[in-house]
């Protein structure tokens, strides 16, 4: 029998699933195979040790777990006002107020300047009307310039 059978078959006995014909097997086996009777030897130092180190589970320990469960679910309103919570709550108020009264200031600056964009635009385009207004000025040489150019 092969060294894998031969754990398949130890895995198995350890678990009570084998019939006492595969249990005969499995001996004759372990007999002739080293790999496999020093698997059979570690099962069956872990099975023992499994067996001394499990204790009892006691039956009223879920009833303590549930109720401690449900005990600390209940939050009141209480609970909530807690005085180590305050400095909490104080920076957060605090925090809020600041930035509503922030908010304001820049809404206040952002009206001023929009009336101070307007009243530039609106001088700017009242100086282009006053330059287009005005009538063309024409450039003339005066009557000494004319002669200096004519002796030239």
């Amino acid at each position: 029998m092969k060294t894998n059978e031969i754990i398949n078959l130890t895995d198995a006995y350890f678990a009570g699933k084998t019939t006492s014909e595969e249990e005969r097997l499995l001996f004759v086996s372990l007999s002739q195979n080293i790999e496999g009777r020093e698997y059979f030897k570690d099962s069956m130092l872990l099975k023992t040790a499994l067996q001394t180190v499990e204790e009892p589970f006691p039956e009223h320990l879920d009833a303590k777990i549930l109720v401690g469960i449900q005990s600390q679910n209940k939050a009141t309103m209480f609970d909530y006002l807690n005085p180590r919570f305050l400095p909490l709550y104080a920076v957060t108020i605090c925090v809020i107020v600041f930035t509503f009264v922030f908010f304001n200031k820049m809404e206040s600056y952002k009206s001023e300047m929009e009336k101070t964009m307007q009243t530039v635009k609106d001088q700017q385009y009242t100086i282009e009307l006053l330059m287009n207004g005005l009538p063309t000025v024409q450039v003339r040489p005066t009557s000494q310039q004319v002669y200096k150019l004519m002796n030239n």
